[in-house]
Parts: C-alpha cells; structure tokens; sequence
C-alpha cells in the first residue's frame, strides 16, 4: 500500500512538472502583445543613422499569411488569442527580423517557425485543465501521503509497541530459560545425590546384611549360650545338691564329731581318775612322768 502511495505521488509531482513546464513555456501575454504596435514617429532620426524599422504588433505577426487566403491589413487587430510558443514567422524582412528576436529575448520566448494552428486557446485550455486536475492529483496525493504518513507513524509506534512486546517476551523466555537451566541443574544434582544416596543405601544395606548374618550367628551363640547355661545350671543344681549333701554328711559328722569328743572327753576323764585313783593305791611314786606320757 505504501509503494502504490509513492507511486502515485511520483505520478502526480512529474505531472504537475510537466504543467509548471507548459505555463513556463506558455507565459501570460502582456497587453503590450496584444495591443496594436505601429512605427514610432515621435521624431525624425537623428543625423546619420538609419530610422528603425516600424515595430509590428504581435497580433499582426501571428495572423495567417495571404498565401492561405487571410486578409490583414497593416495595423489590424487579430481577436483571436494564441500561445506564443505558437506564433506564426513573418515574411523574412531584414528590417524585422531583429525585432522579433528582440521580442522573442524580453519574453523569453524562442522566435516562432510556423504559423499559429487553429484551436490553439482550446490547447492550452486543455493544458490548464490538465494542470489543475494534476495540481487536484497532487492534492489528493498529498492527502494520502498525509495519511499514509499518520498511517505509517501509527504502524511504527505499533511496530514498535510489538518489539517491546517481542523484546519483553525475549526477556522472559530468557528468564524462563536461566530458570529452566538452573532448575536442570538443580535436577541434575539431585540425581547426583540420589545416586550417592543410592550407592551409600546400597552400601548400608550390605552392611546391615552383615550385621543381619552377625546377629544370627550372635543369635545362635546365644542360644549355644542359653543350653550351656542351663547345662550350667543344672550342674549347678547338682553341686548344690551334693553340697546339701555334703553339708548333711558334714553336719552328721560333726554330730558324730561332737558325740566322740565327748566319748573321749567322757573316757579321758575316767581315765584320769582312774589314774589319780590308781596314784593314790601305789603311794603316788612315778605318777606325775607317766601322768605327762600319757
């Protein structure tokens, strides 16, 4: 849209050149053109010079020749209006022809070669129409350039409202992305841990294996250690109950014991009264030693 808009414009400026070209080369004629022009006797010339030619008006000089059947008298006024650039040449005259160029150089007009075509008014008519419907051309041109202008200005702010949005959506898939990363690598170092969790579980789970095997076999000492003991005390029920025993025998005995000794108590002191009294029938000689001896 905004090519066609260029375009167009291009279109319209190049025709409103070529208008400003056809007024530059169609220049409003002055009422000195148009009013009639005859030689100038404001006075003889002066001595030795030649008088100038008489000035012909323009309009005479663009009336139709007598070769094609136009009556002019020196003088007349043509009605008839028509662009300069198409004025018609005069009969070469050499005391003329420096005043056409003369006119031709002030109006910045080149000297015409052909006689002025019918319908030339109609000509440049058309020209101007051309002209104002380019200058309209150019106007409205300008209008949607105008418009193209706002058009664009808005499309560029829109433009760059989208960039913003597009540079801010960067902006946070950028974060989303170091947020990702970081979270992988979080991720990553979890599995690392969990891995050396693994492998430490992996290994405690060996040792407990172990230590399972040891508890059996701690177990199974136990148990070796529970029949001994009670083979332990059952020995030891039997050494208690020999004891008992012993001590019954030992408590017999020392009754036993108690009874002898008091036998013996009991015969030796009979004895030694048998001895006093045997000491006393033989008179007492010897009895102490043999007392002692015995």
């Amino acid at each position: 849209m905004l090519r066609v808009l260029i375009l167009v414009s291009i279109l319209s400026l190049s025709l409103a050149a070529c208008g400003e070209k056809e007024k530059a080369k169609a220049p409003a004629v002055e009422p000195s053109l148009t009013a009639p022009k005859t030689a100038e006797t404001s006075g003889p010339p002066p001595a030795g010079k030649k008088a100038p030619a008489p000035r012909i008006p323009v309009a005479e000089r663009a009336a139709p020749s007598p070769s094609e059947g136009a009556e002019a008298a020196p003088g007349e006024v043509v009605e008839k209006m028509v662009p300069l650039r198409a004025l018609a040449p005069v009969a070469p005259h050499a005391e003329q022809e420096g005043d056409v160029e003369s006119e031709a150089k002030r109006f910045r007009v080149a000297p015409p070669e052909s006689a002025a075509p019918e319908g030339g008014e109609e000509l440049l008519q058309a020209a101007r129409e051309q002209t104002r419907e380019a200058r309209t051309q150019v106007d409205k041109a300008s209008e949607l350039m105008r418009r193209a202008g706002k058009q664009t200005e808005a499309t560029t702010q829109e433009v760059e409202r989208i960039a913003r949005q597009a540079e801010q959506a960067r902006e946070k898939a950028r974060e989303a992305q170091e947020k990702v990363t970081r979270i992988s690598d979080r991720a990553r170092e979890v599995t690392e841990q969990a891995a050396l969790v693994q492998d430490e579980a992996r290994a405690v789970a060996g040792q407990v294996q172990g230590l399972a095997g040891q508890v059996r076999n701690v177990g199974e000492q136990v148990l070796q250690l529970k029949t001994q003991s009670r083979q332990v005390s059952d020995q030891a029920e039997a050494i208690i109950d020999q004891a008992r025993q012993a001590i019954d025998q030992v408590e017999k005995a020392s009754a036993q014991s108690r009874q002898s000794t008091e036998l013996v108590e009991q015969a030796a002191r009979e004895l030694a009264e048998s001895v006093s009294e045997i000491l006393r029938m033989t008179g007492g000689a010897g009895a102490p030693q043999a007392f002692e001896e015995l």
